[in-house]
């Protein structure tokens, strides 16, 4: 398959551990330092571990990742896919996948569709620079189709559309018609849009970063990034020609178009409006001077994240609609006001195969203790409601585990949906019967799922575990149970190498609620132990999102990593997660939870692996990225006795900082109130403020260009010294939030694995040794871990 360019490796590098074996330079002498400064670009990876110790590592990150760009074709036989290679056909029936003759011209998948069971399509636009220096670019539209048999690819620009004052904002599954947003004003262009975020946190960190408009993708968030158009706007359909337009309707200005979606057949089209007078745009770092339209406290959203917009004057609920019409004619069909849907945020409405079904996905609002008011912007939980063929609402689906944010569906056919719902560290799947409303369990395996497609009466399963890399799974979708087979062999070499176990450990926290974590071991460890050994706890960026059971094998996520090397891991879902219900996910944000609550819990799950005699007190450990940062360094302050070295990465430390320069609507929606009006909660919750209670051996790890800035790492690094408490701060030039290029998760890996190895005392502890190890001459696939 063809090389994926620039801009999408970029995001993907953050999964990446090694590229090629010869990376690690042998000879290199080890570096000891306070501060280490690392060119990734320039510099040599030392060698730290010792010669096997670095083939076993570098054998169990040579894993592939993959992902499905698009639903199966038609007949069931193709899906176009990331692969570790590149982009390409994967072969869903057990035959050879089809490369690509080159990288796909103008690439939008997440806006195409099957034209025919080999042949794929999209609109794609090609940006032509100006003649002259400043002159303004223009756009050219194209066709783009692929084919699935034999790799090879066709554009066609689309010159009569050259010239439209607006914007296409999406196509019909044949291409043959499209919806253009373009200015009510008869003169000029559509203005650029301002971009603004409703529920996302920013804190989740490098891994599990998959491209939007995935099929099936589970875990997605109900809401997302939205282009907020500032002048009035008109929504036209119109043929790829340019001609027979239909007008759907006029729209206010500060209104965006949010989840658009198509019957299959294209005779009807969906979409929802969101008008947000005065909502501010995402606030980023790199303003200088700050830029206009961002965030602060008197922001309507701030001041809505807060619960202190009341119900009548928040503008997401009285001004978002979602508006179903017909696509051959532009007739309005039905529309749903969210005034009439209060408990929460309409986001978006699916067609059934055939179209005799839809279902309405509401993200359900959060109702917080201390709040005035409740807030849309930041959801707790979804709903679903099931609409006929005339879109009149038939029921609401409310079986158990249906209601989480982690929580993703797929049509089978108009009476059925397959739904992937976290069973706290796993995802289960249910069949839906849409008529009863009845959710059966069809798939109790272990692991985590990342995506559920279907086609063709077949189910698709990507999944993984801790101890499995990723494969892809193939069903009967009516019988998954029973028929479930694995269709792919990407990842068999490390597979048989990986030797991992994992145990259920459950525990009560103060207020009574069970909680349920995982031991991570490897399986020549016997469990339980003969004595109590060592311990690492690991947590992902959020919060919010499910730890699930995934190969996790880079820094950020090293819980099938670090095992192989003796040193177990605990990973569990603490309050603030998407698992159990839309109420454990809030629990994080109630009253001043934040910053303690999570970090309680899981301290109490710490006790009782010491109470059962699985961790010795003396020797457990802790590491985490972006959130998961910040989760290690105020567990450090907090419980300065109970964890004997903590490895903080790309960490979140001063809330005082984040509020003033970085999202300050989310750290207001964490807070429940600002700075100004509450100083001492945020100093409490900020282990900036904290770091002169540090006595814990600790390891940093931080880019220069995180939007989460490194001078703050300085600082605590500098106040830890001070304190006389052991510390290292790895500083890696160029690295933004996680390690994207080999050579810094080379180097980072073996410094957190001699970390864990010094203050853990692994001495004590004997070291699994594989009989064999698999090592490729040269590895260029991608990792993919749980969180950041």
């Amino acid at each position: 398959m063809t090389a994926i360019p620039t801009k999408v490796r970029t995001r993907l590098g953050t999964l990446a551990l090694f590229a090629i074996a010869t990376a690690i330079v042998a000879t290199a002498a080890p570096v000891r330092a306070e501060i280490i400064d690392f060119n990734p670009e320039e510099m040599e990876v030392p060698a730290i571990l010792d010669a096997s110790d670095l083939e076993l590592l570098t054998a169990l990150t040579s894993s592939s990742f993959f992902y499905l760009y698009t639903q199966p074709s038609p007949g069931g036989d193709w899906a176009l896919a990331y692969t570790g290679a590149g982009v390409g056909f994967m072969s869903l029936t057990g035959g050879e996948n089809v490369d690509l003759a080159d990288f796909p011209p103008y690439f939008n998948p997440s806006d195409g569709g099957w034209l025919d069971d080999t042949t794929f399509g999209y609109i794609g636009t090609e940006e032509v620079p100006g003649e002259e220096e400043g002159d303004p670019p223009t756009f050219v539209q194209h066709r783009v189709t692929l084919d699935a048999s034999v790799g090879t690819i066709e554009a066609e620009a689309l010159e009569a559309l050259t010239d439209m004052t607006g914007m296409i904002v999406s196509a019909s599954p044949d291409l043959e018609t499209l919806m253009l947003v373009e200015p009510v004003a008869v003169t000029g262009t559509l203005s650029a849009p301002r971009e603004v975020t409703l529920g996302e946190s920013p804190f989740s960190g490098p891994d599990r970063i998959l491209p939007e408009g995935l099929p099936g993708r589970v875990g997605d968030s109900p809401l997302g990034t939205y282009d907020l158009f500032a002048e009035s706007t008109r929504v036209v359909l119109t043929d790829i020609s340019g001609g027979d337009r239909r007008v759907l309707f006029e729209l206010p200005e500060e209104t965006a178009i949010g989840a658009i979606s198509w019957q299959a057949d294209g005779s009807r089209v969906a979409l929802v409006t969101n008008t947000m007078p005065g909502w501010d745009g995402d606030r980023q770092r790199d303003n200088s001077p700050p830029g206009d339209d961002l965030p602060n406290l008197g922001s309507i959203n701030v001041q809505e994240a807060l619960g202190n917009v009341s119900p009548d004057d928040n503008p997401l609920l009285q001004d978002t609609a979602a508006h179903i019409f017909g696509a051959l004619d532009g007739s309005l069909q039905k529309s749903f006001a969210n005034s009439d849907f209060p408990q929460g945020l309409i986001s978006s409405l699916h067609f059934s195969p055939e179209g005799s079904r839809a279902i309405l996905v509401i993200a359900l609002r959060s109702d917080l203790d201390g709040r005035v008011h409740p807030t849309y912007a930041y959801p707790s939980g979804i709903e679903l409601t099931v609409l006929s063929s005339d879109l009149e609402i038939e029921r609401r689906l409310d079986e158990p585990g249906l209601d989480t944010l982690s929580t993703g569906f797929t049509w089978v056919d108009d009476d059925t949906v397959i739904a992937a719902v976290p069973s706290e560290l796993d995802t289960h799947i249910h069949s839906v019967d849409l008529t009863t409303g009845e959710a059966t369990p069809v798939w109790t395996r272990s692991g985590g799922i990342f995506q559920l497609a279907t086609g063709n009466n077949k189910a698709f399963i990507s999944t993984m575990s801790f101890d499995q890399p990723i494969e892809l799974w193939a069903a009967d979708a009516s019988d998954i149970a029973g028929t479930a087979e694995q269709m792919t062999d990407l990842n068999t070499s490390v597979a048989g190498l990986s030797s991992l176990r994992s145990a259920s450990v459950r525990w009560t926290d103060d207020d009574g609620r069970e909680l349920v974590g995982a031991f991570v071991y490897h399986e020549d460890l016997e469990f339980p132990p003969s004595k109590p050994g060592p311990v690492v706890v690991w947590q992902q960026g959020g919060p919010g999102g499910q730890l699930v059971s995934d190969f996790g094998t880079s820094v950020e996520s090293p819980y099938s990593v670090l095992p192989h090397f003796g040193i177990p891991v605990f990973v569990a879902n603490a309050a603030g997660r998407s698992v159990k219900d839309p109420q454990f996910y809030s629990d994080m944000a109630e009253g001043t939870n934040f910053g303690q609550l999570d970090i309680d819990q899981i301290a109490a799950g710490v006790d009782a692996l010491v109470d059962q005699d699985i961790a010795d007190p003396e020797r457990v450990g802790i590491t985490g990225c972006s959130y998961g940062g910040y989760f290690t360094l105020q567990s450090l302050r907090a419980y300065p006795d109970l964890y004997a070295a903590g490895n903080a990465q790309c960490s979140l430390t001063d809330l005082f900082e984040e509020f003033t320069f970085g999202y300050t609507p989310f750290i207001s929606y964490l807070m429940g109130s600002s700075p100004m009006a509450n100083p001492g909660e945020y100093r409490i919750d900020s282990p900036m403020y904290g770091s002169q209670d540090i006595t814990t051996p600790t390891l940093l790890f931080h880019g220069t260009e995180d939007f989460l800035p490194v001078p703050l790492i300085n600082n605590i690094h500098d106040q830890l010294e001070i304190n006389g408490t052991p510390v290292t701060f790895l500083r890696v030039e160029g690295e933004g939030h996680g390690f994207g290029h080999p050579n810094s998760q080379a180097y980072a890996a073996q410094l957190q694995i001699e970390f864990f190895r010094e203050h853990l005392k692994l001495g004590e502890f004997e070291t699994p040794e594989p009989e064999s190890i698999y090592l490729p001459v040269v590895m260029s696939n991608f990792t993919m871990g749980g969180g950041g």
